[in-house]
Order: C-alpha cells, then structure tokens, then sequence
C-alpha cells in the first residue's frame, strides 16, 4: 500500500506543564499524525529515538469511530513512523510521518485515539483502544509512553488538529560523583559496584499511570565512576542512565580512594542497617549525587524533579570515608 506523505508547515506545538512529548497533526479531511516537539530532557537513546536521542521517530495508534451506528475500530496498533531534516546536525525541517493506514473524518462522528511507544503486545484493549500494558519487563534502556486524544467531533473540513501528548511512564535515574576534597591532586575516588535493586515487572493502567508489579527484583549495574581533584566543581556523571519501573528500590555503592595508584581504604555504603531506600515516582527523574572528600563525611544527595530534568536536592543523607 502506497505510503501516506506528511509534511508538516510548522512544529510550533506547546508542551505541556511537565514537558512532555507533543505530536501535532495538519488540518485537512485525512486523519494525519503530525510533528514531534523535542525535549531536552530526553534520557537514554533507544529504537523508538533518532539521531540525537531526542526526536520521537515511532509510534503505534489505535483509533474508533463512532457515526451513531456503534463503534468501529479505523486504527489498531499501525506504526506511524517520523523523519527530521537535518543540515549540518542542525534540526532545519519538520519531521516528515507516514503510515500505511489512510482514514477520514466524517462529519458528526466521534473519534477516539491513544498511542503508545515501546509497549508489549499483552495489552487490555477497550472499546478498540487499549487500556492497560501487561508484563513490561524494564531493561534501564527503553522507555514506555502514552498518549491519548478522546472524543474529537468530525467535520466536513477544516479538521482541527490531533494533539498527542506523551507521557513517560517510567522514572529516570543517573549517579553523579562530586570531589569536594582539597587534597593534592593525585588523590582520587572511585565509585563502583553502584547497584540499585527493585521490581522490574509489572502492569500499568495507561490513564492513571499506575502500576502492579510483581515480586520479581533485580540489579541494575551503573558503570564505575572515578573523579579527580580536578573534577572538584562540576563532577563526573555516569554515562548510563536507567529507565525503571516506579516504586520501592535499594541502593548501594563502594567508595574507594587512592593516593596516585596507591589504595588507601574502602568504604561500603551504608555502613549498617541495610541499603539506602529510594521510591521513584512515574513520570520524575533523580540524580543520585555522591560528594566525596579526603578525610570528611561522604554526602549522599537526591535531586528529584518532574518533567525529567534536575530539580533542588530534597533529601540529604551522610557517611563517614
């Protein structure tokens, strides 16, 4: 089937409050699917992203119509798939969509949309649309969103856009490591065995964003980190970020410090009582911030905000190196 060729006149969308991904579609009698407003807050790249992680590239949509003689389903999970123009890995064009499925609006009928990027195929499916993402197994790597557009009245002509609005239904988590020590420069600190263990199985209702996992935990392994002293103001951050399932989750990590290539000690944290616990909230980034220093205390810090970018730190614990 021949593609539908969308181009776009602009990609002037307004993101909403918590900065989510917005998908805009042109006005006209064909049912379109339109341009990908970037978010700077992007986490990690995964297959649904293109060049520069950010671009939204991919999609499934499930669409009904109702004309007064009941429901019937005009999309049902069909890719529409995104380009972006660039010139000199500069963003200059708006995305370009095709989809291998053509519908029209008819006027009077309504119209029901949803769309979701990286979901399984075990999805409960109301009224042709789905409801409910079963057994989402996360990997820290790939993420999970929605969106819907509900109760869009046709007309003849002159259709109004449909407004997509992605949300994350996950939570992004990264560690960074600040050297806070005025020591000569050869000391330096290595951060490793950085775990962060929880549920990584479960269901969400789409229009809640809730989530039930199962009892099933794992670890997910940040990569080591090491900081100089000349890395003191602005700290080394880990390369990988995790996307995970809200909820509950323990953390742990080692801190080891040297004098050149000599080690000089060790220090596990926590000291006692277990690891430290975090709960990650659907839909809200954390930087968990590791402020290290030759014979001080060692600060462990979370800054957490909406919209997945990095807020004010909110809760503060120490240890003492």
């Amino acid at each position: 089937m021949k593609k539908l060729f969308l181009m776009l006149a602009a990609a002037a969308a307004v993101a909403s409050c918590s900065k989510d991904y917005t998908i805009v579609a042109d006005n006209g009698e064909a049912i379109e699917f339109g341009s990908f407003v970037e978010n700077s807050t992007r986490a990690a790249v995964d297959p649904s992203f293109g060049q520069n992680g950010q671009d939204l590239t991919e999609f499934q949509v499930w669409g009904s119509v109702n004309g007064g003689n009941g429901l019937v389903s005009i999309f049902a999970g069909d890719d529409v798939v995104g380009e972006v123009g660039y010139v000199d890995d500069e963003k200059t064009q708006p995305n370009i969509w095709y989809c291998d499925v053509k519908q029209y609006w008819i006027k009077g009928a309504t119209y029901n949309f949803a769309a979701l990027v990286n979901a399984t195929d075990n999805l409960t499916m109301v009224d042709y649309l789905p409801t409910k993402v079963n057994g989402f197994t996360a990997d820290g790597e790939t993420d999970l969103l929605y969106a819907d557009a509900k109760d869009i009245t046709g007309k003849a002509s002159g259709n109004g856009p449909v407004n997509f609005t992605f949300n994350h239904l996950l939570s992004k988590v990264k560690f960074t490591v600040k050297n806070n020590s005025k020591a000569a420069e050869e000391y330096s600190f290595k951060v490793n065995n950085i775990k962060i263990n929880g549920k990584y199985i479960g269901d969400v209702t789409l229009a809640t964003k809730v989530w039930d996992t199962t009892d099933a935990k794992k670890d997910f392994t940040v990569a080591e980190i090491t900081v100089n002293k000349d890395t003191a103001d602005a700290g080394e951050e880990c390369a990988k970020e995790l996307l995970l399932i809200p909820g509950d989750f323990a953390i742990t990590f080692n801190v080891d410090i040297y004098n050149g290539d000599t080690k000089l000690g060790s220090q596990s944290y926590p000291i006692a009582g277990g690891a430290y616990n975090q709960t990650l909230a659907v839909g809200n980034a954390y930087n968990f911030i590791i402020t290290v220093a030759v014979g001080e205390e060692i600060t462990f810090s979370v800054k957490e905000q909406p919209a997945w970018a990095d807020g004010d730190g909110d809760d503060d614990t120490t240890l003492t190196l």
